[in-house]
């Protein structure tokens, strides 16, 4: 039997879907931050709630998604260039250089609409003296309610090298490392939550840095499964148990039985147990169909920069151009065209800037070439 391989256009396509699913949670699973003028017509009503708010709100799984997909990728990356020093600040680099170019379009767009809060309903306030500013943009503050995971996320970096050196410790195996992933996550769930009660840490529990270790310390299973499978080749097991009569039945079980326990168990307590066998079922169910590893490979460049500007439009400015039409499907559709347009316009200019800035200060000379008609 030929061996699977979770290719590079594989990552592509689940971070596709991951995206998709963040849009549609932030869309649709949190009605109190529409405004009543702009809120949409459901398709259905469920015990007196949208059925997209029901279904939508489980979607913050896809947070769970992209930390496991970049555990997987940082061990890959790590295992071929043999500098985790390298591979670390690159990727830093990389979140911030985005982060950055986000917030030099966005900044001057919310102080110019006089746009105050982070979300609708949130009563943190954005500051934009340059103090503030900095701190945002070196992922301190929150200027963004949604970009809470931006700090944590660099600080999984930095904990990298030592993630790394206990994974590839002599005698490792899967059941030991998971076990060590499993009392990770309980502690995080139950016991860290319990520590901070203390009065010791009465103060530290409420403040930034409290915060920041209780969002550490519960993505950390989820990153840490990500190298998990990468290490043990995890995804080539869950294809070779999948029987073959009947693979994409199995498959779209698996993806619709983790989204309904995600749903049932809403806390994401048990998301690094859910998150590689969902990210497996969904991405073989679709990878073959046409069309889709192309429109992945090309969306790819251009899914961080959906992520950190698409809920500009839903939670701070722009609900009466996202929620105009009152339908669901357009909304998404409308909403889709947004932030994937926005994205590649940033992504354009700022490229365009790189190249102009290389060329200057490399000494080339920039040509226009004329075509005679």
């Amino acid at each position: 039997m030929k061996r699977f391989r979770f290719t590079k256009t594989d990552t592509s396509i689940a971070k596709l879907i991951a995206i998709l699913l963040m849009i549609l949670h932030h869309l649709f699973g949190f009605t109190n931050r529409i405004l009543p003028e702009y809120m949409y017509e459901s398709l259905h009503i469920v015990q007196g709630k949208p059925i997209e708010e029901l279904i939508c709100f489980s979607f913050k799984i896809c947070v769970a998604m992209f930390l496991f997909l970049s555990g997987y990728g940082v061990f890959i990356s790590v295992r071929k260039q043999k500098n985790i020093s390298k591979v670390i600040a690159g990727r830093i680099k990389g979140l911030l250089v985005f982060v950055w170019e986000a917030m030099i379009v966005f900044v001057p767009i919310d102080y110019f609409l006089g746009i105050t809060k982070v979300n609708i309903t949130s009563t943190w306030k954005i500051g934009y003296n340059l103090k503030n500013i900095i701190l945002s943009m070196l992922g301190f503050e929150k200027y963004n309610s949604e970009w809470w995971f931006v700090m944590p996320f660099m600080v999984l970096l930095m904990l990298t090298p030592l993630l790394i050196r206990f994974i590839q410790r002599r005698r490792a195996d899967f059941f030991t490392d998971f076990l060590v992933v499993f009392g990770v996550a309980m502690f995080s769930s139950f016991g860290l939550s319990q520590l901070l009660t203390y009065p010791l840490f009465v103060t530290f529990a409420p403040s930034v840095w409290g915060i920041l270790l209780r969002n550490v310390v519960q993505l950390l299973p989820i990153y840490m499964m990500g190298m998990l499978y990468a290490k043990y080749q995890a995804f080539s097991y869950l294809y070779a148990i999948s029987p073959k009569s009947m693979r994409y039945p199995v498959w779209i079980f698996v993806a619709f039985g983790s989204m309904y326990l995600r749903y049932k168990y809403n806390n994401g307590m048990y998301d690094f147990m859910l998150v590689g066998p969902m990210i497996f079922s969904m991405v073989c169910t679709v990878r073959n169909i046409s069309g889709v590893a192309f429109l992945a490979n090309k969306a790819s460049r251009y899914i961080t920069l959906v992520w950190l500007t698409h809920s500009f439009y839903i939670f701070q400015f722009g609900q009466g151009i996202v929620y105009h039409f009152r339908n669901p499907l357009v909304i998404f559709g409308v909403e889709l065209i947004l932030a994937f347009g926005t994205a590649f316009v940033i992504y354009w200019f700022f490229y365009q800037l790189r190249r102009l800035w290389g060329a200057v200060t490399s000494g080339r000379k920039i040509t226009v070439k004329n075509k005679e008609g």
